[in-house]
């Protein structure tokens, strides 16, 4: 049955239709927000900040917008997360340590956290392990997949 879709003003068979142009369901943030324990509720209100917003945007411009890990490897990638070693979480302290922030790509940022990675050594490791996969050529981190893959 083909009709015009009203939101992409186009002739289509309605009964298979997706329309990209379909606005998407508004989230209700304020429920979203009573359903938060208070550590996430204390997280999410940190990186709403001006002082994490700062720290954040210094280490960005420091590393002159350069992911450590992919510098690590010998590759370029542009970071656009800054990334805590150790969790906020879990050394809430170290939360606007410089020491503690790195610049990463969205790509490595997914990997770390898929691995749990949440220590200085932890990170070296990976960077390392990382490293004999590209000599090698037995890429078994850095596939695609591994990242759509459930945990």
């Amino acid at each position: 049955m083909y009709k015009f879709c009203k939101w992409c003003r186009e002739s289509v068979d309605m009964r298979n239709h997706i329309c990209p142009s379909k606005p998407k369901p508004k989230v209700d943030y304020k429920a979203k927000r009573i359903n938060q324990n208070e550590k996430t509720a204390r997280e999410n209100k940190f990186y709403s900040s001006q002082a994490w917003q700062t720290i954040r945007l210094s280490v960005l411009v420091k590393a002159r917008y350069k992911c450590y890990v992919a510098e690590q490897l010998g590759e370029v990638a542009v970071a656009n997360h800054v990334h805590h070693i150790e969790f906020i979480g879990e050394a809430w302290e170290k939360r606007l340590d410089i020491d503690n922030l790195i610049p990463i790509s969205s790509h490595y940022h997914k990997l770390i956290h898929k691995l749990n990675i949440n220590s200085k050594e932890k990170l070296d490791k990976f960077i390392e392990d990382l490293k004999k996969e590209k000599e090698t050529g037995n890429y078994k981190l850095l596939n695609e997949n591994f990242l759509d893959a459930p945990q």
